[in-house]
């Protein structure tokens, strides 16, 4: 992963390497600092509601974040799409299944990240 990271080359998803076991992947985005953020759901075992960061070298889960109430543990039943603004540092969440909520306030939130 950290030669495709460096422009080196692909990962081949082709072959069933694993990059690394966390909700669905439903979005991926990397920091200007190179830590890589996940987003999503995974539907079958419930596993929701959170951002998880995740170690580019092992693909284990570095740490998980919930941008709308802080508790990543919670159990609440999010599915975070996510993308960087400000130089990369500044990560938008924005929860696919509030998206259709009629209050706006509680459908995007953002983590300063790079530190």
């Amino acid at each position: 992963m950290n030669a495709a990271l460096a422009g080196q080359g692909f990962v081949n998803f082709d072959n069933g390497q694993l990059i690394a076991k966390v909700l669905n992947a439903g979005s991926l985005a990397f920091s200007s600092n190179g830590k890589l953020f996940v987003g999503g759901a995974n539907f079958t075992t419930g596993d929701a509601g959170y951002i998880a960061e995740v170690n580019v070298d092992t693909g284990q889960i570095v740490r998980k974040f919930d941008p709308a109430d802080g508790d990543p543990n919670d159990g609440d039943f999010k599915f975070y799409e996510i993308s960087f603004t400000h130089h990369r540092c500044t990560l938008g969440a924005l929860d696919l299944f509030s998206f259709f909520n009629a209050d706006p306030s509680v459908i995007y939130e953002e983590a300063q990240v790079c530190n």
